[in-house]
């Protein structure tokens, strides 16, 4: 996808929404199962990225485990 940020890791995904509010724009699932999140293109959503591979981003708790349900709860609904 053109100006998205694609990922399949749905704890990076999570801690975006927590972190930034910013909505995932795209849920698909590929064959053989792998799920791949999608968000618009954006420095602070790099920058975000950038800080959870670098163990430094630092997000509430129960912010995180409410949207890494929701996000749990998208893709079950993914026919």
């Amino acid at each position: 996808m053109k100006n998205f940020i694609t990922s399949n890791d749905t704890g990076l995904a999570a801690s975006i929404v927590a972190a930034s509010g910013f909505p995932v724009e795209a849920i698909k699932k590929r064959e053989g199962g792998r799920v791949f999140f999608s968000f618009r293109e954006s420095e602070q959503v790099q920058q975000i990225i950038n800080r959870f591979w670098a163990k430094t981003l630092q997000v509430d708790a129960q912010t995180l485990l409410l949207e890494f349900k929701t996000l749990k709860h998208r893709i079950a609904a993914i026919q």
